[in-house]
């Protein structure tokens, strides 16, 4: 899941919306999420858009997937879809920091993934 007009490239990790990178808008320009500066940072976690919460009481307790999708795809639609012009003004809510832990282990499973991958290459196991 991404919203390339926010420049927000978003994971769902255990139920979680995570920030898995923030990146500029496809012209070169600064994405609104580079404009905040230090505020959203890769492993924060989004528990709301336009108030629609993204969880049940707290945030060790995640929306379902039908939720999470319902909620999230206003990001990644345009408001008008003759001009592409995505709305000017979204409202997120976000836990500092809550899904470093779960990029980390996300990425330390690609890497042995593709060790073992390579491994078998070299062993003539894999084409």
């Amino acid at each position: 899941v991404g919203d390339t007009s926010l420049g927000l490239k978003l994971t769902i990790l255990h139920g979680k919306v995570i920030v898995q990178h923030i990146t500029a808008l496809d012209d070169g320009r600064a994405s609104p999420a580079q404009l905040c500066g230090a505020l959203i940072k890769p492993g924060d976690v989004i528990i709301a858009v336009d108030g629609r919460s993204l969880v049940h009481g707290s945030v060790d307790k995640p929306a379902g997937m039908d939720r999470i999708i319902s909620v999230l795809k206003p990001l990644s639609q345009p408001i008008d879809e003759e001009t592409k012009e995505y709305s000017r003004e979204v409202r997120l809510r976000f836990v500092v920091g809550e899904g470093r832990a779960l990029l980390d282990q996300q990425k330390e499973r690609e890497k042995r993934k593709a060790e073992d991958a390579e491994h078998r290459r070299k062993l003539g196991l894999d084409p």
